[in-house]
């Protein structure tokens, strides 16, 4: 599985948007386990040996008087990563139903032949 696609499973198991850098360890995101287990443990379950500065995106509150420039640069990494994820979904949907309908079209043709 590519980093884009097990960065949308955590989202979906776990409801946080995580970047990382370096070689997932496994193929499946594995669910929650403990409360109370630490940041550092779980990197080590859910992304393996090989990953590291791993950053997550959350939700900030600011101060009224807060520069709009000081929310983008805070929120870029996050609002990228999302777009990422995002468009390999789309990707990975769209290849799906292509291969479908390549998969229908060849039934259909042999269908057509022993006519």
């Amino acid at each position: 599985m590519n980093k884009h696609n097990y960065c949308r499973r955590i989202m979906e198991v776990y409801g946080v948007i995580v970047d990382f850098e370096g070689n997932i360890a496994r193929t499946n995101v594995p669910g929650p386990i403990d409360e109370n287990e630490t940041l550092k443990g779980w990197t080590n379950r859910v992304l393996g040996d090989d990953v590291d500065d791993v950053s997550f995106s959350l939700q900030h509150t600011y101060a009224p008087q807060t520069r709009m420039s000081t929310i983008i640069d805070d929120s870029h990494d996050a609002a990228q990563q999302a777009k990422k994820i995002l468009k390999n979904t789309v990707k990975n949907k769209t290849d799906r139903l292509k291969e479908e309908l390549e998969q229908e079209s060849l039934k259909h043709q042999k269908k057509l032949k022993s006519f």
